[in-house]
Protein backbone atom coordinates (compact mmCIF):
# COMPACT_ATOMS: atom_id res chain seq x y z
CA UNK A 1 0.00 0.00 0.00
CA UNK A 2 1.27 3.67 -1.28
CA UNK A 3 2.05 6.02 1.90
CA UNK A 4 0.85 8.60 -0.23
CA UNK A 5 -2.71 8.50 -2.04
CA UNK A 6 -4.19 10.76 -5.06
CA UNK A 7 -7.81 11.12 -5.39
CA UNK A 8 -9.06 12.44 -8.87
CA UNK A 9 -13.16 13.23 -8.81
CA UNK A 10 -14.56 14.96 -12.18
CA UNK A 11 -17.42 15.39 -13.88
CA UNK A 12 -21.06 16.50 -12.79
CA UNK A 13 -22.95 14.76 -10.14
CA UNK A 14 -26.82 15.33 -8.87
CA UNK A 15 -27.83 15.12 -5.65
CA UNK A 16 -31.75 14.75 -4.51
CA UNK A 17 -33.27 14.90 -1.15
CA UNK A 18 -36.88 12.90 -0.69
CA UNK A 19 -38.44 16.43 -0.18
CA UNK A 20 -37.87 16.86 -4.16
CA UNK A 21 -34.57 19.53 -3.41
CA UNK A 22 -31.47 18.86 -5.13
CA UNK A 23 -28.00 20.14 -5.75
CA UNK A 24 -26.03 19.60 -8.82
CA UNK A 25 -22.26 20.11 -8.78
CA UNK A 26 -19.75 19.87 -11.52
CA UNK A 27 -16.00 18.92 -10.97
CA UNK A 28 -12.88 19.95 -12.49
CA UNK A 29 -9.73 18.33 -13.50
CA UNK A 30 -6.65 18.85 -10.78
CA UNK A 31 -3.37 20.41 -13.26
CA UNK A 32 -1.21 18.40 -10.65
CA UNK A 33 -1.39 16.52 -7.25
CA UNK A 34 -2.22 18.74 -4.45
CA UNK A 35 -3.58 21.62 -6.13
CA UNK A 36 -6.72 22.90 -5.78
CA UNK A 37 -10.12 21.18 -7.81
CA UNK A 38 -12.68 23.79 -8.72
CA UNK A 39 -16.09 22.82 -7.64
CA UNK A 40 -19.37 24.98 -8.74
CA UNK A 41 -22.98 24.27 -8.67
CA UNK A 42 -26.10 25.46 -7.60
CA UNK A 43 -29.46 24.15 -5.01
CA UNK A 44 -32.82 23.92 -6.44
CA UNK A 45 -36.26 23.56 -5.08
CA UNK A 46 -38.82 21.58 -6.07
CA UNK A 47 -39.95 24.01 -8.62
CA UNK A 48 -36.33 23.82 -9.94
CA UNK A 49 -35.59 27.40 -9.88
CA UNK A 50 -31.96 27.87 -8.14
CA UNK A 51 -31.92 28.62 -4.55
CA UNK A 52 -27.75 29.23 -4.02
CA UNK A 53 -24.93 29.02 -6.09
CA UNK A 54 -21.51 26.78 -4.79
CA UNK A 55 -18.20 27.09 -5.84
CA UNK A 56 -15.03 26.76 -4.70
CA UNK A 57 -12.32 23.50 -4.97
CA UNK A 58 -13.21 20.46 -3.10
CA UNK A 59 -10.05 19.61 -1.53
CA UNK A 60 -9.85 22.98 0.48
CA UNK A 61 -13.17 25.00 0.61
CA UNK A 62 -16.58 25.98 -0.06
CA UNK A 63 -18.63 29.03 -0.72
CA UNK A 64 -22.16 29.98 -1.17
CA UNK A 65 -23.82 32.81 -1.87
CA UNK A 66 -28.02 33.41 -2.53
CA UNK A 67 -28.83 34.60 -5.64
CA UNK A 68 -29.61 38.25 -5.87
CA UNK A 69 -27.37 39.19 -2.76
CA UNK A 70 -23.63 40.19 -2.69
CA UNK A 71 -21.01 38.56 -0.22
CA UNK A 72 -20.73 34.72 -0.04
CA UNK A 73 -20.19 32.50 3.27
CA UNK A 74 -18.06 29.27 3.90
CA UNK A 75 -20.26 25.79 3.33
CA UNK A 76 -17.16 23.73 3.96
CA UNK A 77 -13.02 24.17 5.22
CA UNK A 78 -11.26 21.50 5.14
CA UNK A 79 -9.68 20.77 8.40
CA UNK A 80 -6.23 20.76 9.27
CA UNK A 81 -4.01 17.53 8.60
CA UNK A 82 -2.68 15.60 11.88
CA UNK A 83 1.08 15.51 12.38
CA UNK A 84 3.09 13.15 10.12
CA UNK A 85 -0.05 12.24 8.19
CA UNK A 86 2.02 11.69 5.29
CA UNK A 87 3.58 8.16 6.87
CA UNK A 88 -0.30 6.92 7.89
CA UNK A 89 -1.76 7.19 3.69
CA UNK A 90 -2.75 11.08 4.29
CA UNK A 91 -5.37 9.99 6.40
CA UNK A 92 -7.32 12.82 8.46
CA UNK A 93 -8.20 12.67 11.93
CA UNK A 94 -11.48 11.89 11.17
CA UNK A 95 -10.31 8.74 9.27
CA UNK A 96 -7.41 8.01 11.79
CA UNK A 97 -9.94 8.20 14.90
CA UNK A 98 -12.56 5.99 12.90
CA UNK A 99 -11.24 2.91 14.46
CA UNK A 100 -10.37 4.07 17.69
CA UNK A 101 -11.46 2.01 21.08
CA UNK A 102 -12.30 4.19 24.16
CA UNK A 103 -13.42 2.25 27.59
CA UNK A 104 -16.52 3.79 27.45
CA UNK A 105 -16.99 1.80 23.96
CA UNK A 106 -15.78 -1.52 24.76
CA UNK A 107 -18.41 -1.76 27.41
CA UNK A 108 -21.45 -1.30 24.75
CA UNK A 109 -19.90 -2.99 21.86
CA UNK A 110 -20.64 -6.79 21.28
CA UNK A 111 -17.51 -9.14 20.48
CA UNK A 112 -18.14 -9.34 17.01
CA UNK A 113 -17.42 -5.55 16.05
CA UNK A 114 -14.68 -5.16 13.61
CA UNK A 115 -12.70 -2.67 16.38
CA UNK A 116 -12.15 -5.90 17.98
CA UNK A 117 -10.32 -7.77 15.40
CA UNK A 118 -6.91 -8.23 16.62
CA UNK A 119 -4.77 -8.71 13.27
CA UNK A 120 -6.11 -5.05 12.23
CA UNK A 121 -4.99 -3.95 15.62
CA UNK A 122 -1.82 -5.31 15.63
CA UNK A 123 -1.43 -4.00 11.60
CA UNK A 124 -2.61 -0.51 13.39
CA UNK A 125 0.47 -0.59 16.11
CA UNK A 126 2.94 -1.30 13.55
CA UNK A 127 3.15 -5.14 14.21
CA UNK A 128 3.36 -6.40 10.71
CA UNK A 129 4.56 -10.13 11.81
CA UNK A 130 2.34 -10.73 14.83
CA UNK A 131 -0.62 -8.99 12.46
CA UNK A 132 -0.39 -11.83 9.12
CA UNK A 133 -0.38 -14.30 11.98
CA UNK A 134 -3.66 -13.35 13.37
CA UNK A 135 -5.12 -13.00 9.74
CA UNK A 136 -4.64 -16.45 8.89
CA UNK A 137 -5.78 -17.67 12.13
CA UNK A 138 -8.76 -15.49 11.98
CA UNK A 139 -9.20 -16.40 8.34
CA UNK A 140 -9.31 -20.11 8.87
CA UNK A 141 -11.94 -20.01 11.71
CA UNK A 142 -13.84 -18.22 9.44
CA UNK A 143 -13.68 -20.77 6.72
CA UNK A 144 -14.48 -23.86 9.43
CA UNK A 145 -17.63 -22.11 10.72
CA UNK A 146 -18.66 -22.15 6.81
CA UNK A 147 -18.36 -25.41 6.29
CA UNK A 148 -20.02 -26.19 9.53
CA UNK A 149 -22.78 -24.10 8.00
CA UNK A 150 -23.38 -25.88 4.72
CA UNK A 151 -22.07 -29.53 6.56
CA UNK A 152 -24.77 -29.56 8.94
CA UNK A 153 -27.27 -27.95 6.44
CA UNK A 154 -27.62 -24.83 9.54
CA UNK A 155 -30.10 -22.28 7.96
CA UNK A 156 -27.44 -19.19 9.04
CA UNK A 157 -29.57 -16.04 10.42
CA UNK A 158 -28.28 -12.54 10.23
CA UNK A 159 -28.92 -11.17 13.82
CA UNK A 160 -28.89 -7.46 12.80
CA UNK A 161 -30.52 -7.47 9.78
CA UNK A 162 -33.85 -8.93 8.12
CA UNK A 163 -34.21 -10.97 4.63
CA UNK A 164 -36.59 -9.33 2.10
CA UNK A 165 -37.71 -11.01 -0.97
CA UNK A 166 -35.46 -11.91 -3.72
CA UNK A 167 -35.12 -8.81 -6.43
CA UNK A 168 -37.42 -8.63 -9.47
CA UNK A 169 -36.40 -11.55 -12.03
CA UNK A 170 -35.41 -13.86 -9.05
CA UNK A 171 -32.85 -16.54 -9.63
CA UNK A 172 -30.44 -17.47 -8.09
CA UNK A 173 -28.03 -14.79 -9.99
CA UNK A 174 -29.77 -12.07 -8.15
CA UNK A 175 -28.02 -11.17 -4.91
CA UNK A 176 -30.55 -11.81 -1.61
CA UNK A 177 -31.83 -8.33 -0.20
CA UNK A 178 -31.78 -7.56 3.91
CA UNK A 179 -32.62 -4.75 5.86
CA UNK A 180 -31.68 -3.66 9.13
CA UNK A 181 -33.98 -4.76 11.62
CA UNK A 182 -32.83 -2.63 14.62
CA UNK A 183 -32.34 -5.37 17.28
CA UNK A 184 -29.18 -4.16 17.37
CA UNK A 185 -29.91 -1.03 19.43
CA UNK A 186 -32.01 -2.35 21.63
CA UNK A 187 -30.15 -5.04 22.63
CA UNK A 188 -27.46 -2.71 23.68
CA UNK A 189 -29.91 -0.85 25.46
CA UNK A 190 -31.04 -3.82 27.45
CA UNK A 191 -30.04 -6.19 28.65
CA UNK A 192 -26.71 -4.71 26.75
CA UNK A 193 -24.09 -6.92 25.13
CA UNK A 194 -22.11 -8.26 27.84
CA UNK A 195 -25.12 -10.36 28.24
CA UNK A 196 -26.14 -11.19 25.52
CA UNK A 197 -24.90 -14.73 23.99
CA UNK A 198 -22.41 -14.06 20.45
CA UNK A 199 -20.53 -16.44 19.06
CA UNK A 200 -16.63 -14.80 18.46
CA UNK A 201 -15.54 -14.32 15.29
CA UNK A 202 -11.85 -13.46 16.64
Amino acid sequence: MSQKGHLEIYGTIKITCSNDYYATLTFGKSSSEGTPVHVEGSVHGPDRAPLTALFGSWNECVYWNDPGKTGTRVLWRAGAMPADHERYYGFTRFAVELNELTDDLTKVLPVTDCRFRPDQRLLECGNLASAEIEKKRVEQNQRERSLKYTKDHYPYEPRWFRRLEQAAGGGNDVPDIYEFNYRYWMLREHPGFPNVPIEPLW
